[in-house]
């Protein structure tokens, strides 16, 4: 039986608590190294040294990671998940490869990808689709702020919100998850989350209420979730939804199937066997 890939995941907490698979998935074995609040290089790769990874993926690097990463013996790959502005180009240096969670974010780095991948989900946050309460109520997931608190203030005054402004975990995040039917998702939070806020909702089995234009490969607005353009548009679809909690099921049904690709104990081995056989074929970066 061929071994594992063993994997270190560089990140925040807050990225790593939310895209991990179960410690028993078959062909992969991942440690957490937690990126220093500070700058270090040298404790980093000390912390990655330690893991005797085949696979380093370091989310969202700061500059000279790659770098410090560099003659471990692993390879390593930068996988840009918020979106980083272009002066963030030194950050991937060193890497053998970079990946994107979308082309919106390789764009706004200024980088060309080796592959855009979809930020994974972890496979605690999947949950059946359920059927709604009445009347429904609503999640939305981001920090915040004056603008957007303006933004949200007539949904909030009229529907239940339940607002996660701060970090979570895996399992704090699949209990204020599973305690909700409808999620929010508004263009101006995309990128700067350390986490796929549509892919998670999907993955809850929520209605996933998002604002366009999307770029969402297999995702697609009236088939796995709803979209919208103005925030009026968006309290008409709410109002429609607490009228009519459960008429959307189909949509919930087809976008929590769609999830499944998303699931991080099938991306992440996949992941590995793609970039090892591609370093293999055509060496390192």
């Amino acid at each position: 039986m061929p071994r594992s890939t063993r994997f270190a995941l560089v990140g925040r907490r807050g990225q790593l608590g939310t895209c991990l698979p179960p410690q028993d998935t078959p062909g992969c074995e991942v440690t957490w190294v937690e990126r220093p609040v500070e700058p270090d290089a040298d404790r980093l790769r000390a912390a990655v040294e330690r893991a005797e990874p085949d696979v380093v993926l370091a989310l969202d690097p700061e500059p000279g990671e790659g770098a410090a990463l560099r003659g471990l013996g692993a390879l390593s790959a930068a996988w840009l998940v918020m979106a980083p502005e272009p002066a963030a180009g030194p950050a991937l240096a060193g890497f053998d490869r970079v990946l994107a969670a979308s082309e919106a974010v390789g764009r706004r780095a200024g980088a060309e990808p080796w592959r855009v991948e979809p930020f994974p989900v972890a496979d605690a946050l999947f949950a059946p689709v359920q059927d709604p309460r009445v009347p429904p109520r609503i999640f939305f997931d981001g920090p915040t702020s004056a603008v957007r608190d303006e933004l949200l203030q007539p949904v909030k005054h009229d529907f239940d919100v339940l607002h996660l402004a701060g970090g979570a975990d895996d399992a704090r995040l699949a209990d204020l998850l599973a305690r909700c039917d409808v999620a929010i998702d508004l263009r101006e939070e995309r990128g700067v989350a350390p986490r796929d806020r549509i892919g998670t909702a999907l993955a809850a089995g929520l209605l996933v209420l998002a604002q366009g234009p999307l770029e969402r490969p297999g995702i697609a607005a009236g088939t796995q979730l709803l979209a919208f353009d103005q925030l009026w548009d968006l309290h008409d679809l709410l109002t429609t939804v607490r009228r009519h909690p459960d008429a959307h099921r189909s949509i919930r049904v087809r976008g929590r199937r769609a999830a499944e690709a998303l699931r991080a104990s099938v991306v992440l081995p996949r992941l590995g066997a793609d970039l090892l056989a591609d370093v293999a074929l055509a060496g390192r970066g």
